[in-house]
């Protein structure tokens, strides 16, 4: 099966622009069986940059992307930090500047099998609003990433796409005030098997994802991504499964962040008139990799090394 969307031509200056959060994790892994009100020991302890959009727009960097990020800061160290890796990738980095704020972090609970819990802090005023977001910061790329941390600025950038034929891809995990909105504006819907219960009332993914087309009606393809167990897609009425692929689990955390990153790669190495079954494949690996590592960016593959797992 083949998408039925068009990519802008390789001609435009930027394969993927990602818009949304950026952060700083202290990721604690811990001893299983962890209790509260109580005294346990760490097993590993680091600080490492994350953030969904960062994430996936260091992971489609390091997958050979001309990539972009539009994301707000704050001006403490964390912040500096979080954007480092970005810097140092060659991602270019369109950055609102919030004097005197800290920047987003969170404090990241791993557990044995790699599983974890986010506890989350963002500022107030870590806000970017519509006019925070450059009109020609999207209409020379091909594809754009959004998130749902900062609707007002991803909608307007989901219109101006759009308007100028920008591909556009949804990172959405949790039901919001906006988040309808968000999916109704993109041709790529991209979401936790979760979210597909939560948003539709149904335990049957399959149903779920029927269902759902109602919010995505832009939408080619709406894909529900279930961790070790792989993807499923709906598109044009039929469902693609997608197996997950085998690897030693040591955190989880940026794995559908780097799914997307994994996606949108596909999408510029492939092309849209490559199977479906294929891109899905090669995000399904994408994002299998990065569970190799502690933290969402140390995991992040290479293209050789997605490729050797094809």
């Amino acid at each position: 099966m083949r998408l039925p969307l068009t990519l802008p031509p390789p001609t435009r200056a930027i394969d993927l622009v990602t818009l949304g959060e950026n952060s700083l994790d202290l990721v604690a892994v811990v001893e299983p069986g962890v209790a509260t009100a109580s005294k346990q020991p760490l097993r590993d302890f680091r600080l490492e940059p994350g953030g969904q959009m960062a994430t996936a727009a260091l992971g489609s960097a390091r997958l050979g992307l001309r990539t972009r990020y539009i994301g707000v800061f704050g001006t403490d160290e964390w912040s500096t930090r979080a954007r480092a890796p970005l810097d140092a990738a060659g991602v270019e980095v369109v950055a609102t500047i919030r004097r005197g704020i800290p920047g987003r972090m969170a404090v990241i609970l791993v557990d044995a099998a790699g599983e974890r819990t986010v506890l989350e802090r963002r500022d107030l005023a870590l806000v970017l609003a519509a006019v925070d977001v450059p009109d020609a910061a999207i209409v020379d790329a091909r594809i754009l990433l959004v998130d749902a941390t900062q609707p007002a600025a991803a909608l307007r950038a989901l219109d101006r796409a759009r308007a100028a034929g920008v591909v556009s891809i949804s990172d959405v995990d949790q039901v919001t005030p906006d988040v309808d909105a968000i999916l109704s504006r993109v041709d790529v819907a991209i979401v936790p098997e979760p979210f597909v219960a939560t948003r539709t009332a149904t335990t049957d993914l399959e149903t779920g994802l029927a269902r759902l087309t109602v919010h995505c009606r832009h939408a080619a393809v709406i894909v529900a991504t279930r961790g070790a167990a792989g993807s499923l897609a709906w598109c044009n009425g039929q469902t693609i499964a997608t197996s997950g692929v085998p690897v030693d689990v040591v955190d989880t955390t940026g794995a559908g962040d780097a799914f997307r990153a994994g996606f949108a790669t596909a999408l510029i190495h492939l092309g849209s008139e490559a199977p479906l079954e294929d891109i899905l494949r090669f995000a399904n690996v994408t994002g299998a990799l990065n569970c190799r590592a502690v933290g969402a960016q140390a995991g992040l593959p290479t293209l050789a090394e997605v490729m050797a797992r094809l």
